[in-house]
């Protein structure tokens, strides 16, 4: 494999050796490049350059990888976008390429571009092969602000083309901080038909984002698009399973999208840390989500968004985020398929054929074994989103499972929601059913809530279709309203007593594994029964094994 050294520290420029490296990337413009090739930056290079690639450096068609890397002793290369206006690395085609060890840090006037961008390809098998590791992405409190709208840091977007086939993507060991947003990956969204939303279309296999932090953000962490596994054993070890898996995500930033302090506030875009569209069988495991808001549109900790299907989502610990989950499907006016292909409803098609039989709405999916800690307390609500709350469940939505999940509340006192379930405008179409069993809902101060917001109530039809099943609710100031309002809904062996915390702290936890410690230290005499036992038990399993099948 061809070796092309480059060193910015350098004087002179030499032949691209070891011994006589390029001093500049620029080099890369004027050779014929072969691949496979590693191209190596050398480390403790501190240097401004923006990379426009139009002519291949990116796009290999051999059997073997090509790579970009550093090398030598010392800190990874300080990658730094040559203008704001610019990304560091622009290629029209991307495939059988990894990207690691470089970190990359915005222009001091803030990278108003993706640090980088890419069109994948796949190759006669349909794979791309990219991977991009080991890296660190690092911008400003400029570059971070709310009015540069959403502008993800890595940003691939597959063209949307019938038989384009783009499969094997990887972002992992990554760190993004003081970014607008993390990493969007836009698979290809076409529709092999007009008729219904039924399969994977052309959807990206193998999209896998593992083991990566983002901390100080603003907006998502994480956006997919139109990505699918091609099996449905839900393992990320399969190299055709779609996820993500130990994600950090940290936000509490209070300098934006604030009515107070940002003019721009009610023109922030809806958003969420982890959320994902069109995509079928995700799998996203071990993550941890704080401090997304408050007073943002949305910002739940996670949104299965338009047209998912049978996607799971399960062992995570989030905590001070304006929403907890979000379910959301809506009318066809909103989606992709009308946007790009002018797809509408026929009159003559019921919504239940529609959105339901042909999957134009969202359904099957599975969140479970997450413990929720202070989301959703409308610290500052807005006329955006003037209702924060533990759950959404928003029109066009099937057969959803919210499953052995802990939801503490342990400030809030009054003006809350449990479930947010919001019909369309035209025909009063909520969830379709929605199903809560096992968890457990605790508020150490509230006094007055509703479970569902009342002006709703009378908007949709069967809220008999929210089940909840062997849940423990518990707020000592509210059992009697409680009782009365779980009337609304199709309950079985729901129970209100008070799960007795000997160790609950006011403020969440540090980690996933602090959290989990505070459901070994539950007791309750009173909950002298089997079926309240089993509930506190099986809370929080975290063998994947264990997981219940869909």
């Amino acid at each position: 494999m061809k070796k092309i050294y480059i060193d910015h520290d350098e004087k002179y420029n030499g032949n691209g050796s070891l011994n006589s490296p390029f001093n500049t990337l620029e080099e890369l413009y004027s050779l014929k490049i072969e691949h496979p090739v590693t191209i190596l930056i050398k480390k403790g290079n501190i240097f401004r350059f923006s990379l426009i690639d139009l002519n291949g450096i990116f796009y290999n068609n051999t059997s073997e990888k090509s790579i970009m890397r550093s090398y030598g002793e010392g800190s990874n290369p300080v990658w730094i976008t040559k203008s704001e206006n610019n990304s560091h690395i622009h290629t029209n085609k991307i495939q059988n390429f990894t990207i690691t060890n470089i970190d990359f840090y915005a222009h001091e006037n803030g990278t108003q571009k993706s640090y980088i961008f890419g069109i994948p390809t796949g190759n006669q098998s349909g794979d791309c092969n990219l991977e991009i590791s080991q890296c660190t992405f690092m911008g400003t409190s400029r570059s971070a602000h709310s009015d540069n709208g959403r502008i993800a840091t890595i940003y691939l977007e597959v063209e949307d083309k019938r038989f384009n086939y783009v499969n094997k993507i990887t972002i992992k060991n990554c760190h993004f901080n003081f970014v607008n947003s993390g990493i969007y990956i836009h698979g290809n969204t076409t529709p092999k038909s007009t008729n219904n939303n039924l399969g994977d279309s052309y959807k990206c296999y193998g999209i896998k984002i593992k083991s990566c932090s983002f901390t100080n953000i603003i907006n998502a962490g994480i956006l997919l698009v139109a990505c699918a596994s091609k099996n449905s054993n839900y393992d990320l070890k399969d190299e055709y399973t779609s996820g993500f898996e130990n994600i950090y995500y940290s936000s509490y930033r209070t300098d934006v999208y604030n009515s107070e302090k940002d003019k721009l506030a009610e023109q922030a875009q809806w958003d969420a840390p982890i959320w994902f569209t069109l995509c079928n069988k995700i799998i996203g495991q071990y993550f941890s989500i704080h401090g997304s808001g408050p007073g943002h549109p949305d910002r739940m900790a996670i949104d299965f968004d338009y047209h998912c299907w049978d996607c799971i989502i399960r062992h995570g610990y989030t905590s001070n985020n304006s929403r907890n989950v979000m379910f959301i499907s809506g009318p066809m006016a909103r989606t992709i398929f009308k946007s790009k292909y002018s797809i509408d409803k026929p009159l003559d098609i019921t919504d239940e054929e529609w959105y339901y039989t042909r999957r134009y709405g969202t359904g099957n999916n599975l969140y479970e074994q997450v413990i929720s800690f202070n989301d959703g307390l409308m610290r500052d609500a807005s006329s955006i989103n003037p209702d924060s709350v533990k759950i959404n469940a928003n029109r066009y939505v099937y057969d959803c499972v919210i499953r052995n999940c802990a939801f503490i509340d342990t400030i809030s006192s009054r003006n809350i929601f449990i479930i947010g379930a919001y019909p369309t405008d035209n025909n009063k179409c909520g969830p379709t059913t929605l199903t809560i069993e096992g968890c457990l809902f605790y508020w150490k101060f509230l006094e007055t809530t509703c479970l569902i917001n009342k002006e709703t109530i009378p908007m949709i039809n069967g809220l008999k279709k929210i089940i909840i099943n062997n849940t423990i609710f518990y707020s000592e100031r509210w059992t009697e309203r409680l009782l009365n309002e779980l009337g609304l809904f199709t309950i079985n062996n729901v129970i209100v007593s008070d799960p007795r915390f000997k160790n609950l702290p006011i403020v969440p936890p540090v980690s996933l594994d602090a959290a989990l410690e505070i459901f070994s230290m539950l007791y309750s005499p009173s909950f002298s029964h089997e079926p309240s036992k089993n509930i506190l038990d099986n809370l929080f399993r975290r063998e994947s094994n264990q997981t219940s099948n869909k």
